[in-house]
């Protein structure tokens, strides 16, 4: 797989990255460079470095705590911020309650 930084003419965020899934689409799909993750689930960072070393997500920075990110470096050169916030029942993150949850 090539890297698909020549193409991008605009960038984004992505929030709650997961394993990258949303990513490649926003990449491929809508030609954006995604130039930094705020993922904090160490499993899914792994997948989402695996994806970097393989080509099919461009190399950016990871963040562990979307609470803590400074997004100021970022000012004026993001034009997306995209998340693939979790859902709440089925979530690794949350209380797992699955059907049994109400949300």
């Amino acid at each position: 797989m090539s890297n698909h930084a020549d193409h991008h003419s605009f960038n984004a965020i992505s929030v709650c990255s997961g394993i990258g899934g949303l990513d490649i689409a926003v990449e491929r799909v809508l030609g954006y460079r995604v130039v930094a993750l705020l993922e904090r689930e160490a499993y899914a960072q792994a997948v989402l470095l695996d994806r970097m070393e393989a080509q099919a997500l461009v190399p950016a920075p990871i963040f562990f705590d979307v609470t803590r990110f400074d997004g100021k470096p970022f000012r004026g050169l993001v034009d997306l911020v995209f998340g693939g916030i979790p859902c709440q029942a089925h979530s690794v993150a949350g209380k797992q309650l699955r059907s049994a949850d109400e949300r």
